[in-house]
């Protein structure tokens, strides 16, 4: 693709998408190709408040027409208060084959120089076309307190509750409510040792296919990472998932080497000698037995500024 400025804080991009898998003996063109267009923008309506705003239609060359659409997104960020920033995200996508929205509220809340009160709603609806209309609706709420030490060896945590919604009134028939709270904390008991906890629950309730199931469910787990220079690291992960309804209990236990990239990202790889699959508790964690990748980052609101300036843009 190829993009440049033809105004200030404002950007026009041209790409070219190609996809999918030919049968032997065919040429490029038997697969998906699409050519984009689109403009992206960045407002300022005024100090500590940043708009943005976008255009991107897709043009399908070979395959399937239905991928051809037109996208139009704005967003606005407030955070002009010391106290608490704002955002609010809205992306409206007309396809040929389906219409779609997305949306994203975020509000971040300095109760003091420790607590910080976070708070998140996002909202998927998809509405397909053709003989057989249906409407896939995901929303995920999420709200909670982080505690971060002053000093730099300490405690970090958070709390947090979550409120899941699946629908599908499509040949799915999908319709599931989950209600999850979680707690998590870090220890640096040394400048080179972490202990992590972590213990999280949920209520599941699924009306798919005409039955209704509950399930309450129960994870607790740890890891300790320990940094052998300034590079390298190791870690062991233990955790347990208990099922109250089949009275199950599953484990999953693993080792992990990581590898710092760049300063505050690292890349780890592990393998889990036992697992288990939990869709709403597992978090970021890889809870599967077998081998897994994983990237950690640490920043905070210091490290994003020069991104969301608009001098990235000039």
């Amino acid at each position: 693709g190829v993009d440049s400025d033809y105004m200030q804080d404002g950007r026009v991009f041209t790409e070219y998408r190609a996809g999918g898998t030919s049968p032997a003996g065919t040429l490029l063109g038997e697969r998906q190709a699409e050519a984009a267009l689109g403009l992206r923008n960045l407002w300022t309506l005024g100090e500590g408040v940043r708009a943005n705003t976008s255009f991107e239609r897709v043009k399908v060359i070979s395959g399937a027409k239905d991928n051809e659409a037109i996208a139009l997104t704005g967003a606005i960020e407030v955070s002009r208060h010391p106290t608490w920033t704002g955002n609010a995200r809205l992306e409206l996508r007309h396809g040929e084959d389906s219409d779609g929205l997305l949306s994203t509220l975020g509000l971040a809340y300095k109760i003091d120089e420790s607590w910080t009160f976070l708070g998140k709603n996002t909202l998927a609806a998809t509405r397909s076309k053709g003989a057989g209309t249906t409407l896939r609706l995901t929303e995920l709420l999420q709200s909670g307190v982080a505690y971060r030490a002053l000093e730099s060896i300490g405690v970090t945590g958070l709390a947090k509750y979550e409120y899941k919604l699946e629908r599908d009134d499509g040949p799915a028939n999908l319709k599931r409510a989950v209600h999850a709270v979680s707690m998590n904390a870090n220890w640096q008991m040394r400048r080179d040792t972490v202990v992590s906890a972590r213990y999280a629950a949920k209520i599941a309730l699924d009306r798919s296919n005409g039955l209704s199931t509950r399930t309450v469910s129960h994870l607790v787990g740890g890891r300790v990472t320990h940094e052998i220079n300034e590079d390298w690291d190791i870690g062991a992960t233990a955790q347990v998932l208990l099922d109250r309804d089949t009275r199950g209990r599953q484990y999953a236990a693993g080792l992990e080497a990581g590898y710092q990239l760049k300063k505050n990202m690292w890349v780890s790889a592990g393998y889990n000698f036992m697992g288990f699959a939990e869709r709403d508790l597992a978090g970021a964690d890889a809870t599967a037995k077998g081998a897994y990748v994983r990237m950690r980052m640490k920043f905070d609101e210091n490290t994003l500024q020069g991104l969301l300036s608009g001098d990235l843009l000039k």
